[in-house]
C-alpha cells in the first residue's frame, strides 16, 4: 500500500493508503468513493471529528483491494464541502487522472451533492 495525502480544503486533507502500482487513471475514483463513502448516506449538517478513519471495497481491474482512508481535519467539515473539495481537488489536477474517469467521478459527486441539497 502506499499512502497519499489529498488535500480537500484548508486544514483538511484525505489520506489514503492505495494499493501499491495504483495507476493515476484509478486516483479520481478512488478519491470520489472516499468521499461518497463517508458522506454517501448523511446530510448537508454532516461533519467529520479529527481524524476520522474508515474502509471500503474498490474493484481494479480483476482485483478487490480494501481501501483504507482518513480525514484528518483541524475544523469541522460538512457534507457539501466535502463533495465541492473532492469535485475542487479533481478538476486542478486533472493532469493526474484519466480524462474519462475524472469526468465519471466528477459527474458522481455532483449527484451526491445534489442528493444532499434534497
Amino acid at each position: 500500500m502506499t499512502q497519499r495525502t489529498i488535500p480537500l480544503a484548508d486544514g483538511v486533507d484525505l489520506v489514503i493508503d492505495e494499493p501499491s502500482g495504483t495507476s493515476s487513471s484509478d486516483r479520481a475514483a478512488l478519491v470520489a468513493s472516499a468521499v461518497i463513502n463517508e458522506f454517501g448516506g448523511g446530510s448537508g449538517s454532516a461533519v467529520i471529528p479529527l481524524n476520522k478513519k474508515g474502509e471500503f471495497e474498490f474493484k481494479i481491474g480483476y482485483s478487490i483491494f480494501k481501501i483504507y482512508y482518513q480525514y484528518k481535519a483541524n475544523r469541522v467539515l460538512g457534507a457539501l464541502e466535502a463533495y465541492s473539495a473532492a469535485i475542487q481537488y479533481i478538476e486542478n489536477n486533472i493532469h493526474q487522472f484519466d480524462y474519462g474517469l475524472a469526468q465519471k467521478a466528477i459527474e458522481v459527486l455532483r449527484k451526491c451533492y445534489r442528493n444532499e441539497l434534497r
